[in-house]
This record gives structure tokens, sequence and C-alpha cells, in this order.
């Protein structure tokens, strides 16, 4: 600034011994400076913890932390690695989210691989650590929108999903060997005879009191098919169904009801999809 004339502004709190930054500054490192040189062996040890961390951090494989709804989330297993590498993971993790970390947000995440399924650690104001069905996932709290639409052909935005419907160009014989796919994972697709959707079938997501009667199963409520499903408790809010009143008829990416079901009868058929993706997904 003064080489080039440039006008600044010099901060008052940085002469104040107060703040904890000023004191090692003016005060601690003078003092360790008249014996041991102070700044050029800490310049040699941040030389060295900087050549260690390089060093550590290429037992860490970022592939294996994968992308999740609001976040990421990676296998519980790596935090039984090396305490060195364990801590890598979960100082990868809160980089993708958040520049706002301390020590205890790192030992909080992998904390979480000890926890039960379920059981969280609040890394912030914004952000959570869970740990769910053998992966530790951290993300942004974001509060679900009550979504709720007419039902048709079209795609329906739910913050972090999409419920998509279309016309399937497949025949009822068939439909049995395409509907596949992770439950878990809310990957299913699903096929629904069209005309057996009521006309005052909705799609929304969930309010208390919905109840679901899966394939080969009996009526409960959805609460339960969910988790016996093991969605994620931080998905649920936010995951898509077509319903008719408290009934659910289809739970996107993971099951339809028999109420739906194609058969030999099934004049059109309907494909309904979840796509991870909406207004609020960030990649």
């Amino acid at each position: 600034a003064r080489a080039n004339a440039l006008p600044f502004v010099e901060d008052e709190s940085n002469d104040d011994t107060k703040y904890s930054r000023n004191f090692v500054r003016k005060e601690v490192l003078p003092l360790l400076n008249r014996r041991f040189n102070a700044e050029n062996a800490l310049d040699t040890l941040s030389k060295r913890a900087r050549e260690d961390d390089e060093f550590i951090n290429k037992f860490v494989d970022e592939t294996e932390i994968e992308r999740t709804v609001g976040g990421y989330k990676v296998k519980t297993s790596v935090f039984f690695r090396e305490p060195p590498i364990a801590s890598r993971y979960a100082l990868a993790m809160l980089r993708k989210l958040t520049n706002d970390y301390t020590h205890n947000s790192v030992q909080s995440v992998m904390d979480c691989a000890r926890l039960e399924s379920g059981g969280k650690r609040e890394i912030s104001s914004k952000i959570t650590a869970v740990n769910e069905y053998g992966y530790v996932a951290l993300y942004e709290n974001i509060p679900a929108h009550n979504c709720d639409f007419d039902f048709g052909i079209g795609d329906f935005d739910f913050g972090c999903f999409t419920a998509r419907v279309e016309s399937a160009e497949i025949s009822a014989s068939d439909v049995l060997d395409e509907s596949r796919g992770d439950r878990a994972e809310l990957s299913r697709t699903l096929f629904a005879d069209a005309d057996k959707v009521p006309a005052t079938a909705r799609i929304r997501n969930r309010f208390d009191g919905d109840t679901f009667r899966p394939f080969g199963g009996g009526e409960k409520k959805l609460k339960h098919f969910l988790v016996n499903t093991k969605i994620p408790q931080r998905l649920r809010g936010f995951l898509p169904l077509l319903c008719d009143g408290k009934n659910t008829l289809a739970v996107f990416g993971a099951e339809i009801s028999p109420q739906l079901a194609v058969d030999e009868n099934t004049k059109r058929i309907l494909k309904l999809t979840l796509v991870k993706g909406g207004f609020l997904w960030k990649e």
C-alpha cells in the first residue's frame, strides 16, 4: 500500500493485547525471540507440519465421500482407521460445507461413528453430523417445505427431491423386471396403473397420521415403513408421496401400494421416479 501510495486504515484492535492474537504477537513472541529465535522455529515447525499433512492426506480417498441431500456422507468404517487418517476424512467433509470449524468439530464428526444409528452431534447452528445406517452424514440444517400438488404428468419440486410422473411405454408383463432398485437408497423406479389412481390423489410430503400398505405387507403407519426401510430421518420430510387423503399410494423412490398395481388388465402405465435435485439442492 505504501509503495503504491494507497490509503489504508489501521484497525485499532490490532494494538489491544486483550485479544489473544495481539498478546502472542506483541508480548509472547518478542520474549521468546530474545533467547530462542521463536519465529524461525515456528516457521520450520509449520513447514514440517504441512509436509506431514500432505503425506497423511495421500491415505484419504475422497471418492469415498458421497454426495447426499444437503451435505455429504461416508461409511462409518473410515473413522475406525488410524486417528490421523480418520481425522482427515472428517476435515474433508467439513471443508465441503463450511470454513468455520474447529478441532472440536472434527472430533464430533469422528465421534458419530461410535453412536447408535440416529445419534447426532450438532457441529454448529447450521450443520449437523448423524450416524445413519452404516454411514456418518454431515449436512446443512434445511427445514422441509410444505409441498402439495394436484396429481398429473410432470415434475414436482420438493426442494431436495423432484418427483417425476410420466407415461411409460412398457408392457404390463415387463413391469416386474423393471421395478428394481434399492428402497433405502430411494433409487427404485415405480410403475402404476394410471386408471387406478383416484381422481382426488395428490403429490405431497408426509403428514402426521399417514398410513401405507406396501407390497407383501399389511397397512401400517407410514413412519414405521420409513424406519423399517432405513430411510434416514433427515430425508423423510422432503420425500414426495402420492396420497389420497391419509392413504399413501406410493413413496417415490421406495415402494408402491398394491392398490395401484399393474396387472393383466392394465391399459395405461405410469412411471414414477425420484430425482435427487430441486431448488434446495446444492452441487
